[in-house]
């Protein structure tokens, strides 16, 4: 398999999240409604809030992927555009290893959390609060693709420009 298949892939894949990201937000604006309605009418439903909570967090970690491949993390601009090529290029490098190295630890933090969490339920919903924490999983796990692939890429340019 080819280093382009494999970052057409990870580019896909975050596509993917992010245009799942975007049918929960719909989703959580229909919950929302829902709710108010239920209010207004005292129809009894109990479980549409923690429903919209449990969305709320999942648009956060869907989108992960694709920001982390876009670059719209924080960074000084101002000061990143007057270094030279080598230390923008030493700068890239140090985000794309800080970054690989926090997403690892939030993934095994997050493994460790939905491991703790698996028997757990979230009452009004009656599911496993594991749903709540997974979103980290996946979120993370990909940006930990997006960032391993960016610096494979990185790398390899830098090989071949020099």
């Amino acid at each position: 398999m080819s280093l382009f298949h494999v970052g057409s892939i990870i580019n896909q894949g975050a596509k993917r999240l992010e245009q799942a990201s975007c049918v929960v937000v719909l989703s959580v604006t229909i919950l929302l409604l829902f709710a108010i309605i239920n209010r207004a009418f005292s129809l009894g439903f109990s479980g549409i809030p923690g429903l919209s909570r449990l969305m709320g967090i999942w648009i956060t970690f869907l989108i992960l992927p694709q920001l982390t491949l876009d670059n719209r993390h924080i960074k000084v601009e101002y000061f990143y555009d007057q270094a030279s090529d080598r230390v923008q290029y030493l700068l890239d490098m140090l985000t794309m290893i800080l970054g690989v190295i926090f997403c690892l630890f939030i993934f095994i933090s997050a493994s460790i959390t939905v491991y703790d969490f698996h028997g757990t339920m979230i009452a009004e919903l009656g599911i496993s609060a594991a749903w709540r924490y997974s979103a980290v999983l996946v979120g993370f796990l990909g940006a930990f693709l997006v960032y391993t692939h960016q610096a494979y890429n990185t790398i390899s340019i830098k090989d071949v420009i020099s």
